[in-house]
């Protein structure tokens, strides 16, 4: 879009950044709005793992610990493979096929 003068120009720019700004930070106070529960034990305020499978893990501070050490109980293991099916986390070199850590991190 030509424009006349540099400040018609100016005062385009700066209107469409202003808009643009509006709505980034319109759309991150909706995120945050949303409540992130951990799929393990549904506390508030959960972390989002993305995943090399592109997996998006909602994990408590303290589950997302235990997944990092592969410490998780056999039934969280279990859980999660069911959400998210073999991902790399908790594949079978980590944890057994009944969910007990094989290689857990001190």
């Amino acid at each position: 879009m030509p424009f006349k003068n540099k400040e018609k120009a100016k005062e385009y720019f700066d209107n469409y950044n202003q808009k643009r700004n509006e709505k980034t930070k319109k759309a991150l106070r909706e995120m945050e709005a949303k409540e992130r529960k951990c799929d393990l034990d549904n506390f508030k305020y959960a972390t989002v793992l993305i995943t090399s499978e592109g997996n998006e893990m909602h994990l408590c501070p303290n589950h997302l610990i235990a997944l990092a050490t592969r410490s998780l109980e056999k039934h969280e293991v279990l859980k999660l493979r069911e959400l998210y099916g073999d991902d790399y986390w908790i594949y079978d070199m980590f944890y057994s096929d009944d969910g007990e850590a094989i290689q857990p991190v001190c």
